[in-house]
């Protein structure tokens, strides 16, 4: 108030009802639009950036939640990827802005959405987790890319709710007959269209994780091995989350968030045996794994190939199998 006589001109503010107890509200403006998922088009990218303060906390984001008012129920195939990035905007012009490659964004989605009619939450569990660190300050990109769709359907109305912000936070763009799923090239600057809003959405963030940190060193004399691939996959169907990093200068790894659960541990790097080992992730659990590896020295395999008489004989196929 600027007055405690004078209460003013009453505001209204858009808000969420019925959230989950993991559910966090991100944006939550009511702008109508056929932004993010443009159900008419054949297929298309729209990538939004979300500032620390839109994220908030740090967790595991594992849903996403968008909201429509649809003229009917529709299905329809999409990915979806995710992102940090110090980037503010893609740009101030369509003619300048700057995509962000889907291809170097992790992939938390790829298949079909339900989009019920009427006004409805739309909620999409996604096929991976994604760790955001608020202590970080990075924005997030969220990518929705619609592999190509040869007959659109007619939806209306189709709209979604989006909130307003300032500068080029949306970079959307139209493949048309183009199918943008698979291009790894920015669409040209003809195919984008100005969108002044980003998608409002609620996320469900996870905060029940562990950790995993360790040093890989070489057997011979324990010095520290870089670049060494850590690969964690699930082992059985209680965990989902695959998580994938590379050691340091020092040997150092850190994957800072995995649901609880049973995993498989690989490490690798030409030239040196692969480890493998079976972890067990708890809440809150901070697991450290060091591990030593051999180099894995090379053996020339040579010899004559004859027939009974001992001739010689030309272009024999020799198969070996097996691991080191």
């Amino acid at each position: 108030h600027t007055s405690a006589v004078d209460l003013g001109v009453p505001t209204t503010v858009s808000a969420y009802s019925g959230l989950q107890a993991n559910q966090v509200s991100v944006t939550s403006g009511d702008e109508a639009a056929d932004q993010a998922f443009e159900l008419s088009r054949s297929s298309i990218i729209s990538q939004s950036i979300y500032t620390p303060e839109e994220i908030g906390s740090t967790g595991l984001i594992t849903s996403l939640s968008y909201f429509g008012n649809l003229g009917v129920t529709t299905t329809a195939n999409y990915k979806i990827y995710m992102s940090v990035t110090n980037r503010d905007t893609f740009g101030t012009t369509l003619d300048n802005a700057v995509w962000e490659f889907f291809g170097n964004q992790k992939l938390l989605f790829d298949g079909d959405i339900e989009f019920p009619a009427g006004r409805n939450a739309i909620t999409i569990d996604l096929d991976q987790p994604f760790y955001y660190d608020a202590n970080s300050n990075e924005n997030v990109v969220i990518t929705i890319v619609k592999p190509l769709l040869e007959n659109p359907p007619a939806v209306n109305p189709r709209q979604f709710y989006n909130t307003t912000v300032e500068g080029m936070r949306t970079y959307y763009a139209i493949g048309y007959s183009v199918d943008i799923s698979l291009l790894s090239i920015q669409p040209p600057s003809w195919s984008t269209a100005e969108v002044p809003t980003i998608p409002s959405i609620v996320v469900e963030k996870r905060t029940d994780y562990g950790s995993l940190a360790g040093i890989v060193t070489l057997f011979d004399d324990d010095s520290p091995i870089d670049e060494i691939t850590v690969t964690i996959t699930p082992e059985g169907s209680a965990t989902y989350q695959t998580e994938t990093t590379i050691t340091n200068a020092s040997g150092e790894y850190t994957i800072p968030a995995l649901m609880p659960g049973t995993y498989l541990a690989t490490f690798s790097k030409d030239t040196f045996n692969t480890f493998e080992t079976s972890i067990t992730i708890t809440e809150n659990e901070a697991l450290i794994l060091d591990v030593v590896l051999n180099n894995a020295n090379p053996i020339v395999i040579s010899g004559t190939v004859t027939d009974a008489a001992g001739n010689a004989i030309e272009g024999v196929t020799f198969t070996l199998s097996g691991y080191s």
